[in-house]
């Protein structure tokens, strides 16, 4: 259904403790910059940003950020 979110990009994945995988599992403001182990946490951080750009688009409030490089 086109009207069903789907979450993926399991790719980076850890068992809960472990180091974390470097910049592999890292993307700029979607991500908390200072984790350094695999916790649910960082997962729920995750989530809640998803939330907020969710909640911004539905009301026409997403701010497009300009390409750095």
């Amino acid at each position: 259904h086109e009207d069903v979110p789907v979450i993926g990009d399991f790719d980076s994945c850890r068992r809960k403790g472990e180091v974390s995988s470097g910049g592999k599992a890292r993307t700029p403001d979607w991500t908390d910059e200072d984790y350094k182990f695999a916790e649910p946490e960082n997962d729920w951080y995750g989530f809640s940003k998803i939330r907020e750009y969710l909640i911004q688009a539905k009301r026409g409030t997403v701010v497009a950020k300009k390409d750095e490089s």
